[in-house]
């Protein structure tokens, strides 16, 4: 098995391996100016910055049962094949109210 200069580092430093879990925020991201490719990708603690650098991959909680869209995040490795976006889900809005003048 061959491995990179920053594979031994980070199993040296101790860091992540590919197909340990990933409890943060997670987003699915699509922007090359971002990402070096689309998938799941890590957030900073604040959920607000993508990490490029840290792509994920989304595992199938109850696979073969389109209905449950359950999934936990893994680091992805080196040859993990890119993922599609999961199921899209179409939001409605329903808004009801009342309106009035007076004088």
């Amino acid at each position: 098995m061959r491995m990179g200069l920053f594979d031994r580092f980070r199993r040296v430093a101790g860091g992540p391996q590919p197909g340990d879990p990933y409890q943060g925020p997670a987003c699915w991201c699509d922007d090359y100016q971002l990402v070096p490719r689309p998938g799941y990708y890590a957030l900073d603690s604040t959920g607000k910055q993508v990490l490029g650098n840290v792509p994920l991959v989304c595992v199938d909680d109850a696979p073969g049962d389109e209905q449950n869209g359950a999934c936990h995040y893994e680091y992805a490795g080196p040859k993990d094949n890119p993922q599609r976006q999961g199921r899209i889900v179409a939001l409605e809005a329903h808004i009801e109210g009342r309106g009035g003048m007076s004088a």
